[in-house]
């Protein structure tokens, strides 16, 4: 058997589910991304120190699923490293700047009432209107609270206290009730 053929030039049906690693590599190795396990395992090594390891359990020890694996792969194969590394990250851009997030945060971190609003807690709900008001963004409820916790606020509502309640009468009550319940077991 002569020597092994670099990845690329496998056919697609041989290249779609094996990679080439080198099983000391990948131990030693194993907080590395998806990207870097693909570009760093896919050039050509000696033949002597390479294993051939299918996709899936390239995608248990690296703990990626085994599409991720073979799509990693066939980008490699079609444009090279410059094709792997990501130019933005995806999704749409916020619609708020760093410096409106930091003035939000700012805007949290006081009292509502102070600002001259007419609630009293920081919801989802009220910090959409505050920025409307403020900066004349629409946001959705949801859209508010992943701002709040992306600014690393959490949902935290007070306990209501009944401020004319007697602790005395309602642990005389308690008492009463579990005396009435006891009897009320019995009979039946």
């Amino acid at each position: 058997m002569g020597p092994r053929k670099h990845i690329s030039q496998l056919t697609r049906a041989k290249r779609k589910n094996r990679l080439r690693f080198s099983q000391t590599e990948i131990r030693s190795e194993l907080s590395l991304s998806r990207c870097d396990y693909v570009c760093r395992y896919t050039e050509p090594r000696v033949p002597q120190e390479r294993k051939i390891f299918q996709s899936t359990t390239v995608a248990e020890l690296i703990k990626k699923s085994r599409g991720m694996i073979q799509l990693k792969v066939k980008i490699f194969n079609e444009g090279g490293l410059e094709t792997m590394a990501l130019n933005s990250p995806p999704g749409r851009p916020s619609s708020l700047s760093e410096g409106k997030k930091e003035s939000l945060k700012a805007d949290m971190l006081t009292h509502p009432h102070e600002l001259g609003h007419g609630f009293s807690n920081w919801k989802g709900k009220s910090v959409a209107y505050h920025i409307k008001q403020k900066f004349h963004i629409e946001l959705s409820v949801r859209q508010a609270q992943r701002l709040l916790h992306e600014l690393g606020f959490t949902l935290q509502c007070p306990k209501y206290k009944f401020p004319k309640a007697d602790l005395e009468k309602q642990k005389e009550f308690l008492n009463d009730f579990k005396k009435v319940w006891a009897l009320s077991e019995k009979i039946a």
